[in-house]
């Protein structure tokens, strides 16, 4: 049977959950692995976790605390054309 999901639109979820999130009510690796699971969606707490690396390497301002991590709404959001922007740079240098 077909799943409902691709494996790599994981990140995607992840994202959207922790856009919810902010530093009042952070969310633990563990909790957003059980919301997903919840919708059928197979994910572990180490999954997570590198997609939320995976976030923050591309520049999402994610803050890990004690508790969890949150999405720091007061800080700017990665630009969204900037992978347009490297492939424009490397042919024009070509």
């Amino acid at each position: 049977m077909r799943k409902p999901y691709a494996k790599k639109n994981i990140i995607l979820y992840v994202l959207d959950l922790i856009k919810l999130s902010n530093s009042d009510t952070p969310l633990s690796y563990a909790k957003m692995a059980e919301i997903l699971s919840h919708y059928d969606i197979d994910c572990d707490k180490k999954t997570v976790k590198r997609n939320i690396a995976y976030l923050k390497d591309y520049g999402y301002p994610i803050v890990n605390v004690k508790e969890g991590c949150y999405m720091d709404n007061a800080a700017p959001m990665p630009d969204p054309f900037r992978v347009n922007k490297i492939i424009i740079d490397h042919f024009n240098n070509d």
